[in-house]
């Protein structure tokens, strides 16, 4: 009988989000959005004066050199005109909003607790061109299972810009294990999509109170040296793609072609974010530009961005990068990433050994075959959708919801058989 009670109560304390498990509410600081109406008149003014560049007449397609003027001149109006910020503010303050001090940054979260006694902590992590605005719509679709604490990264939104060199994803995964630990978390599970699906990598790699990853995005992960099998794999894929891919894994690497062209911004930002930061700080219309771009392109939109998002989302996600001039310091993680002296080497030496969840949206930048994933990754689950993008919650919130779901049931069935 003390045999049987023991194995319960394991079982529940590693698999079930112990129900002693609660935030330390003392360390949390409510937190409540309030942008100064000069912040908002000065916006209006700089709106008024925006000046727009020509556009050529003959191109193949509207979108063909990057933003649209006619869509951008549509969209300034609109910001000027019809948008409402205390609107889209008091939604954002309907969510569980929270400051907290973490290595000596005032970190912001949302943090949502569960209705269920057994709900389990998931940590949500956002990426760029996103903010924690992405959680909006995943949030009462997960109350039922998990405790969901979503933070803005540092020098993202609402949280603090980190003021010295150094911050890298590494470091932000160690500042964000500090934070599960301060708020009283002893085992947890993380999502991540874009830079949040690094920094979960990492995290999962660095904490062994991590029980498991669900991720929506992964880097181009090419297991050419990464072992003796990874290099037959890859060059034999290489010769012999119909031998050793499937069609669709070969569309995918096809489509990878494009990522050139797609990511001039991640070089500017990986080299001189500091210059980038002075214009997109000082011209709305050019932050608007900048980023409206990217949810375009990574979005599943077919080419039209209002089939995913709507005007007030598409401004209330750039709202939160101009109200707190954070444009500039979201970009530097860019840079720290690009000059971190190991990040060849981690590159190479890649791998999860927690249970790792995979879902693969169509509409993603980079989808690597599950069988060159398999060198990097512990995978548990792998998922392709029909629908969606780089932006799932937003853009698929019940389809990725239901996978981390799915995920996190497998895991629990399989911490108990290991047990």
């Amino acid at each position: 009988i003390l045999i049987f009670i023991s194995l319960y109560l394991i079982l529940n304390k590693e698999v079930n989000c112990q129900n002693e498990q609660k935030p330390k509410e003392t360390l949390l600081i409510p937190f409540k959005i309030h942008i100064d109406e000069i912040v908002l008149n000065l916006l209006q003014k700089k709106l008024s004066l925006s000046r727009f560049p020509n556009q050529l007449q003959n191109m193949s397609e509207p979108w063909q050199y990057g933003s649209n003027l006619e869509y951008i001149v549509e969209l300034t109006s609109y910001w000027q005109n019809d948008f409402d910020w205390r609107k889209q503010e008091e939604t954002l303050n309907k969510l569980p909003n929270y400051l907290i001090s973490i290595d000596d940054l005032k970190i912001h979260l949302v943090l949502q607790t569960s209705t269920s006694k057994n709900a389990y902590p998931l940590l949500f992590l956002h990426g760029w061109p996103g903010s924690f605005f992405e959680c909006h719509k995943i949030l009462p679709l997960l109350q039922d299972t998990f405790t969901v604490i979503c933070p803005s990264l540092p020098g993202y939104g609402f949280s603090e810009a980190p003021k010295t060199t150094g911050w890298n994803p590494e470091r932000m995964a160690r500042l964000f294990i500090k934070l599960m630990q301060t708020l009283g978390y002893s085992s947890y599970i993380v999502q991540g999509g874009d830079w949040g699906s690094i920094i979960a990598t990492k995290i999962a790699i660095l904490d062994p109170n991590c029980k498991g990853v669900h991720l929506n995005m992964f880097p181009p992960s090419i297991p050419l040296f990464k072992s003796v099998g990874g290099f037959f794999r890859t060059t034999l894929s290489y010769f012999f793609p119909r031998w050793m891919l499937t069609e669709k894994e070969r569309e995918n690497i096809a489509a990878m072609s494009s990522l050139l062209e797609e990511t001039g911004y991640m070089h500017l930002q990986s080299t001189r974010p500091q210059t980038l930061g002075y214009a997109l700080n000082d011209s709305p219309v050019g932050l608007a530009s900048y980023i409206v771009e990217k949810f375009r392109i990574w979005s599943d939109c077919d080419g039209d961005i209002e089939k995913r998002f709507s005007k007030d989302e598409i401004l209330t996600n750039i709202m939160i990068y101009w109200v707190t001039d954070s444009i500039t310091s979201s970009m530097r993680l860019y840079y720290e990433m690009m000059h971190s002296s190991s990040v060849i080497k981690q590159s190479n030496e890649l791998y999860v050994s927690k249970p790792v969840g995979c879902a693969i949206f169509p509409k993603e930048l980079v989808k690597p075959p599950r069988a060159w994933l398999e060198y990097f990754y512990n995978i548990l689950t792998y998922t392709e959708f029909e629908s969606g993008g780089h932006f799932a919650a937003l853009e698929e919130p019940k389809l990725l919801t239901d996978d981390i779901k799915n995920f996190f049931s497998k895991l629990s069935l399989k911490i108990k058989e290991e047990l």
